[in-house]
C-alpha cells in the first residue's frame, strides 16, 4: 500500500498494467492478496501445453497433475467471478457519479481490483463514494483477504456425498 505518487496521474496504459498486476497478485505463502502467481503460472503453462497439443501438463522435467491444473482453472474463475460481481455492485451503486462524469469506469475498476487484491492503492476517487460503495469495498477487502481458495474449500467441505459409481466421459465439442 506504499505509493511514492499518486496513481490518478499515470497514463492510461501504466494503470492496466497496474490492474493485471494487482490481478494476479503475490507469490503463495505471503501476505499479499490476488489471484496468486503459481495459479496464474499453472494457466500458463497448461495453455501452451494446450496449444501444442501435448497430453501432459509439464514444467521443469516434472508432470502437473490434471487435479492440479483444474483446481487452478476453478480459482481463476471463481475469483473473476467475484471480481466483475463486485464491479457489477460498484457500478450500481454509483451509477448516479458514473453518469454525472464524477467518477470513470477505469476508476472504479481500480478501486475494486486494488481492494480485492488488498494492495491499497487507490485513484483518489474512495472519500467521494457512497457508503454502500465503501461497504462493498470493505467486503471485498476482506474476500480478497481470505482469498478464493479459502472460500471453495469451505464450500467443498458443507458437500459430504461422494460419487460411489463412476460414470462414463461425456463427449463436448468446444471451440
Amino acid at each position: 500500500g506504499f505509493s511514492v505518487s499518486p496513481v490518478e496521474s499515470l497514463l492510461d496504459q501504466s494503470i492496466l498494467v497496474f490492474i493485471v498486476l494487482m490481478l494476479i497478485g503475490a507469490p503463495p505463502g505471503s501476505t499479499g492478496g490476488g489471484l496468486k502467481t503459481s495459479t496464474f503460472g499453472i494457466l500458463l503453462i497448461a495453455l501452451y501445453h494446450q496449444i501444442f497439443g501435448r497430453d501432459q501438463v509439464q514444467f521443469m522435467g516434472r508432470t502437473l497433475p490434471d487435479r492440479l491444473v483444474r483446481s487452478a482453472s476453478v480459482l481463476v474463475i471463481v475469483y473473476a467471478l467475484i471480481w466483475f460481481f463486485l464491479l457489477l455492485l460498484l457500478h450500481w451503486t454509483e451509477s448516479a457519479q458514473l453518469k454525472a462524469g464524477l467518477i470513470t469506469q477505469q476508476q472504479i475498476l481500480f478501486e475494486a481490483t486494488s481492494a480485492l487484491g488488498t494492495v491499497g492503492l487507490s485513484m483518489g476517487i474512495t472519500e467521494s463514494l457512497t457508503t454502500s460503495s465503501k461497504s462493498v469495498l470493505m467486503i471485498a477487502m476482506i474476500l480478497g483477504r481470505l482469498g478464493p481458495l479459502a472460500l471453495i474449500v469451505g464450500l467443498a467441505s458443507l458437500s459430504q456425498k461422494k460419487d460411489r459409481v463412476e460414470r462414463p466421459e461425456g463427449k463436448v465439442m468446444l471451440g
